[in-house]
């Protein structure tokens, strides 16, 4: 018994392997046309679906973007800054004066390769304004700038652009914690429920083994053979791991004690251990990959 129920290091799945853990399993069953006659045993099958369904929708509501009212108006603060940028260099087209008319032609030609930038998302829009703003401020514009008298349009984009940022690193960052606050608790129910499951299949079996009870024994360890195996080969993975960071700490020391010295028992300290729980860094991983 003792060897199926702790097969697995579950720290080391990641969430979608969890997800597919227990559903395989959930699949299998389903295949077999098993009619089961103990009713705890459907009560705990229903409680497990119950929370892979929810585990499920939690995973796919982590996948969607959302629109942030209040990204959204800083968003069309700067679309407003840009706007009004535009239409006060605009306002310089027919001057009659040299170098008002000259500045007029160098920032109108600027502008125009930037001319599609409003039709743009939040992030490419970003990727147009802050090399906008930065020609604007160099030496081959600064005089431009000056001259028709509209530093303060660059400076109201330039603050715009600037809170936009702020506040989308911010929404990014709670955003991201709180997703995996989220996705770690209902990994956690899901798994509480997988492991009532399994463990009373496995206990049954060693009190009153019946037929019925052998074959879902045999469903649960075919679902999880496959993570068995790699739960494997990543605790091998980590602990080789675990084992050049020593010796490449022990190589250290050698090297840097000096010559009198002859023992490394005052030199050498013990390597930190790795094995920190992945389940969290499992999900913020994930996070950042689908958005």
């Amino acid at each position: 018994m003792n060897s199926l129920l702790n097969d697995i290091n579950y720290n080391r799945l990641r969430s979608a392997e969890v997800l597919q853990l227990v559903s395989r399993l959930i699949e299998d069953y389903e295949a077999s046309k098993l009619k089961l006659t103990d009713e705890e045993l459907k009560r705990l099958i229903n409680r497990v679906k119950q929370q892979l369904q929810a585990f499920q929708l939690v995973l796919e509501q982590a996948k969607v973007s959302e629109k942030v009212q209040e990204v959204n108006q800083l968003d069309n603060a700067r679309d407003k800054a840009f706007r009004l940028l535009t239409e006060s260099i605009k306002a310089y087209r027919y001057s009659e004066i040299v170098a008002e008319k000259k500045a007029y032609n160098a920032l109108n030609a600027l502008l125009k390769q930037y001319k599609d930038l409003l039709k743009r998302g939040y992030s490419e829009k970003s990727g147009l304004i802050i090399p906008l703003l930065a020609a604007l401020k160099s030496t081959e514009y600064s005089d431009d700038v000056q001259a028709l008298n509209v530093s303060k349009f660059v400076t109201a984009l330039n603050e715009k652009q600037q809170a936009f940022n702020t506040l989308l690193v911010e929404r990014s960052k709670e955003k991201l914690a709180k997703r995996a606050q989220t996705i770690k608790g209902a990994r956690s129910k899901l798994l509480e429920e997988y492991h009532l499951l399994t463990n009373y299949i496995v206990i049954m079996n060693d009190v009153k083994a019946s037929e019925q009870l052998q074959q879902l024994l045999a469903i649960v360890r075919n679902s999880r053979a496959p993570f068995v195996t790699n739960t494997l080969r990543r605790q091998t993975k980590y602990r080789n791991r675990d084992k050049s960071d020593k010796l490449r700490k022990t190589s250290k020391c050698k090297e840097e004690m000096p010559l009198e010295h002859n023992t490394l028992s005052d030199t050498i300290a013990e390597a930190p251990s790795t094995n920190e729980s992945e389940a969290t860094t499992a999900v913020i991983s994930e996070e950042v990959e689908n958005n």
